[in-house]
């Protein structure tokens, strides 16, 4: 609260306000937001150990709108996490010419110049959907990690429904992955 002129002014500086997620509903994202900050305070507390790839921080840079990471608001702030190493590695720069667009054209590209036989019999078992999260899938399984989290209900019915795909990694939902440790 302040003055200005003669009038008191209350100014709410920031209230944050959670928005729907992609193809999901209130009620659906707010169990979301709730299972992320369940699975962040597992995490605090040592119960789980998670992991982000050098693919999830550049996905974050070029394809992702303004969060609130990194703010008092955010889940996962100060929870830790280890690196997960890459299957293949690829070299990207941020300079002048930088552009989401380009990185994101750059990103598509790579994805479809991998001829590696497990990336490609994963993408066969989708009907060549899915190329981005098959590649994280596929980071899971070279980092020998028991889960993957995703927010991408597609994705995740895509390789659990009829037939589960072929993966020592279990593909969920953080609403999934809660309840699977309760």
């Amino acid at each position: 609260m302040g003055r200005w002129a003669n009038r008191v002014v209350t100014l709410n500086v920031a209230t944050p306000v959670p928005r729907n997620l992609r193809n999901q509903t209130k009620e659906q994202s707010e169990a979301t937001y709730e299972a992320l900050k369940l699975i962040g305070g597992m995490a605090k507390k040592g119960r789980v150990l998670l992991y982000e790839s050098d693919e999830v921080l550049l996905e974050r840079l070029n394809f992702r709108p303004a969060t609130l990471s990194g703010t008092e608001f955010d889940t996962f702030q100060g929870v830790p996490h280890q690196r997960a190493r890459a299957p293949l590695t690829r070299t990207f720069v941020i300079d002048w010419r930088y552009t989401p667009e380009a990185a994101r054209a750059s990103w598509h590209e790579f994805l479809s110049r991998i001829k590696h036989p497990r990336f490609l019999k994963l993408l066969k078992a989708t009907g060549g959907s899915h190329a981005a999260d098959l590649y994280h899938l596929w980071e899971a399984e070279h980092n020998g990690l028991e889960y993957f989290i995703t927010l991408d209900r597609k994705f995740v019915n895509a390789v659990t429904r009829p037939k589960p795909l072929d993966t020592p990694v279990k593909i969920c939902t953080p609403e999934q992955f809660v309840q699977a440790l309760s």
